[in-house]
């Protein structure tokens, strides 16, 4: 599949610090909540704050971005990577819950500088008609990482500490950290601006707010359900973060084109609908392998919200992107910022249910809202231009 990819060498170079960073952060997805529950004993409550504090950065990603939006965005990102394997590799010494959070905001700050630079780097090279093709593909690649990072764990696991795969981690972090700053340093808009809040940008905000609630919920709750309640192996978590990636490799270059051919609206609706019925399902069904299959499900039909970054691509001036995938981001997290915290006090009181019913209705809302898309033509061709010419 890879071998037929046209890439530029600045997207080659992408690729591998996808490839980098995904292996990385596919050994903490995979090891993480059996590290949370069986070495340092977190309860919901603290789960819930966790989570929250850890997201803190990805609400302030557009005051971030903003205050260093001077530099080239391949030199920023190089940077936010090597600050977030900085942190990911210091899970190796904690043993706290005060520590546990330091260190997860600290690679948290780095992680959530680098997603809207990633998106608008990879979306700055692309050609309008080819931009999900493009984003499927970079899903692709990062889905063969995770699935190579997690059939890792499920070999060595029983034989490796937590701590040194968190160490593994931290150095593959690393060099997609160096393999983006070799990228050059004139893609993107350098006079673009730091801060930037517009209306016609204002149903792109609304779709992120609500995606963060729904993937906050899910997130958070789904494997730390299964861990906690099911008591969940690690090994059984990283064959199911296996069969997510499988997926996710075969098909997300199938849904970019698929999203290109209907649009972005259809893509987004069949997505809120199937998904409504999966925390249906978590909320109601007691049966360790029925939610199995669920979270599988719903990993899948993730895939669809590269729509919400597609339709941005449409109707974004070249030169707003990146400031507007970070307010985006922002946006984003500020559902991230209070669902964990307040449905980990709900989960101690009523059963982790009751967070499930609630992402129904945020999913039925975003239901409503993806009905507002309209058709939308590009508001400047000059990307399309400076993606042919590389």
């Amino acid at each position: 599949m890879f071998r037929r990819l046209n890439y530029s060498k600045d997207l080659w170079l992408l690729a591998g610090a996808t490839f980098c960073l995904m292996f990385g952060f596919g050994i903490q997805m995979a090891i993480f909540t059996n590290f949370l529950v069986q070495r340092i004993g977190i309860k919901p409550h603290e789960m819930g704050w966790l989570e929250s504090i850890r997201e803190v950065p990805g609400f302030l990603t557009a005051f971030i971005n903003g205050a260093v939006g001077w530099m080239p965005e391949p030199y920023l990102g190089g940077i936010s990577l090597l600050v977030m394997a900085f942190g990911m590799g210091s899970y190796f010494m904690v043993s706290s819950i005060p520590g546990l959070v330091g260190v997860s905001f600290l690679w948290s700050v780095g992680f959530h500088t680098w997603s809207p630079l990633s998106a608008s780097m990879i979306l700055g090279l692309t050609r309008q008609e080819e931009a999900g093709k493009r984003l499927g593909e970079m899903g692709s690649i990062g889905a063969l990482a995770g699935l190579s990072a997690m059939g890792l764990v499920y070999l060595i696991s029983s034989r490796i500490d937590f701590r040194i795969m968190f160490l593994l981690a931290g150095a593959c972090i690393a060099v997609s950290g160096l393999l983006v700053l070799q990228v050059r340093k004139d893609i993107g808009h350098p006079q673009r601006p730091r801060f930037l809040f517009r209306r016609r940008y204002g149903l792109y905000y609304l779709l992120t707010f609500l995606e963060g609630c729904r993937r906050q919920i899910f997130g958070t709750f789904a494997i730390f359900a299964l861990v906690r309640v099911y008591h969940t192996q690690v090994t059984t978590v990283a064959l199911l973060m296996i069969v997510n990636s499988l997926i996710n490799l075969m098909m997300a270059p199938v849904v970019g084109r698929w999203i290109d051919r209907v649009g972005e609206r259809v893509a987004l609706t069949v997505n809120y609908i199937v998904v409504f019925f999966i925390f249906l399902g978590y909320a109601t069904i007691h049966q360790a392998h029925v939610l199995y299959a669920l979270y599988i499900a719903d990993s899948f039909f993730f895939l669809l919200s590269m729509s919400v970054s597609i339709y941005l691509k449409k109707i974004c001036a070249p030169e707003d992107m990146t400031p507007t995938l970070a307010m985006g981001t922002t946006w984003n997290h500020v559902a991230a910022v209070a669902v964990p915290v307040t449905g980990g006090y709900l989960w101690d009181y009523y059963g982790y249910e009751v967070a499930f019913y609630g992402g129904m209705l945020v999913v039925l809302i975003s239901l409503v809202s993806a009905q507002l898309l309209r058709s939308a033509k590009p508001v400047s061709l000059e990307a399309d231009a400076l993606a042919a010419e590389d």
